[in-house]
């Protein structure tokens, strides 16, 4: 009787070991896979959305629902005047794969070597991250003025992101 107990107890802990490792492995997959596209823009000074970032991902891992997410504060704007923007809009997987290629497929070495010397007080960054959330490139210029060949698609590629959501002009 007790070895037939024991079993049922040996039986019953394998499967919610199995299971507890099934949830694990799931929601890794979840968080883990999804593939983005960030862009960040800082500006120093203290000026209406000098702080802006968009987002282009998929949502939960899953390549039929993709999402673009923007937000804009004012820092150092702690006041009533301050505006904030969030917005979020579905886009389409094409759109998203053709951008996540475009920046993929941009001579990221050409573009740093450019912008390696230029130093200064007061501007602005502009990065612009893709890959997933735990393995990504990220590249940051400081006040780009797009000039050479590489860096002029990556201004282009910037400039329709901003065109989602209809703030071209805020570049």
């Amino acid at each position: 009787m007790k070895l037939i107990n024991i079993k049922n107890t040996t039986h019953s802990f394998n499967l919610s070991f199995i299971f507890f490792l099934f949830n694990i492995a799931m929601s890794i997959n979840i968080y883990a896979g999804g593939r983005l596209i960030i862009v960040d823009y800082n500006h120093s000074r203290r000026i209406a959305h000098n702080e802006i970032n968009i987002e282009l991902a998929s949502e939960n891992n899953f390549n039929n629902v993709f999402y673009a997410r923007l937000f804009t504060k004012d820092l150092g704007q702690e006041n009533e005047n301050s505006i904030i923007i969030e917005r979020t809009i579905s886009i389409d997987k094409e759109y998203f794969d053709t951008m996540y290629n475009r920046i993929l497929d941009l001579n990221f070495r050409e573009i740093v070597e450019t912008y390696e010397n230029r130093v200064g007080g007061d501007g602005y960054n502009v990065s612009i991250t893709v890959g997933t959330r735990q393995s990504n490139i990220k590249i940051t210029l400081w006040s780009p003025d797009f000039l050479t060949t590489e860096s002029r698609k990556l201004g282009l590629i910037i400039y329709e992101i901003y065109a989602l959501f209809d703030m071209e002009e805020w570049l």
